[in-house]
């Protein structure tokens, strides 16, 4: 083989390219962001005035929020921008969404038990 056809032959090969997926990053934080003050809301006036169910219609769509930006932020951590904010919004979205399922089970065992 000359030099000639192996260079083009290298020439040829290119790294893969990263997708951009700063939008989802973007907006897997702005929905962390909202769950996790809806978690704060939840708690707050089940604290205060022991309307259980505004607080868990707050809980409900802390978790909602937290259910549709976790997949987002999954989806932009491998991005060439915007990694960051992935991670803050996959952060942002497993807390709230924990004490979701913590509240929800309580709930339900304050319900049946």
């Amino acid at each position: 083989m000359s030099t000639q056809a192996l260079t083009k032959t290298v020439n040829k090969v290119k790294p893969k390219q990263l997708k951009n997926r700063l939008g989802a990053a973007i907006v897997s934080m702005i929905l962390g962001i909202i769950s996790a003050i809806f978690v704060v809301f939840a708690i707050v006036i089940e604290v205060v005035t022991y309307a259980s169910g505004v607080g868990l219609t707050f809980v409900i769509i802390a978790g909602i929020s937290s259910l549709v930006g976790f997949p987002l932020g999954l989806s932009a951590i491998k991005s060439s921008k915007g990694r960051g904010m992935a991670i803050a919004g996959i952060t942002l979205t497993i807390l709230p969404f924990l004490f979701v399922v913590i509240a929800l089970v309580i709930t339900i065992m304050y319900m049946f038990f």
